[in-house]
């Protein structure tokens, strides 16, 4: 039999919660890869709350591009 390989978010849950070997691997490559995100917007919001504009400027560009990335990739897939 062949296995369901999870391509949309609800099909990782889905999966995760059955115990599926493929959604848990895949839930584990999401996790990886929207940490340095979250990394990068948190310390957004901090930059704004010190009133740090260099750095609030920095982390947004950042962050921005790591959006496009992603929007880029989405489109491209």
């Amino acid at each position: 039999p062949k296995a369901h390989f999870p391509n949309t978010l609800l099909d990782v849950i889905s999966g995760v919660r059955h115990g599926g070997g493929q959604a848990i691997v895949m839930a584990g490559l999401l996790v990886l890869i929207a940490t340095p995100v979250a990394r990068v917007a948190l310390s957004d919001v901090v930059f704004i709350i010190a009133r740090d504009r260099l750095y609030v400027a920095i982390t947004s560009v950042v962050l921005l591009i790591l959006l496009i990335s992603f929007s880029v990739g989405l489109v491209a897939a």
